[in-house]
């Protein structure tokens, strides 16, 4: 497990929510929010991945992603 540094805190005091982890809408990976999480806001929703990868195969297609089985 890699520290948490000053910006990945300051990132997760400002989450909504806790603990800091995202479901990856693509291949359901769950994710360990830090300030290098790739994201993806649609329609005022923040979508977290895994990859960069996995953010440009949502941003290609979102809706498919959004009825999928990782859905939150």
């Amino acid at each position: 497990q890699v520290p948490l540094t000053e910006a990945d805190e300051q990132l997760r005091a400002r989450l909504p929510f806790a603990p800091a982890i995202g479901l990856d809408p693509v291949d359901g990976a769950k994710i360990s929010i830090r300030a290098d999480t790739p994201t993806f806001e649609l329609k005022n929703r923040v979508y977290y991945f895994s990859s960069e990868e996995n953010k440009r195969t949502f941003a290609a297609a979102p809706q498919q992603y959004l009825k999928g089985v990782f859905h939150p």
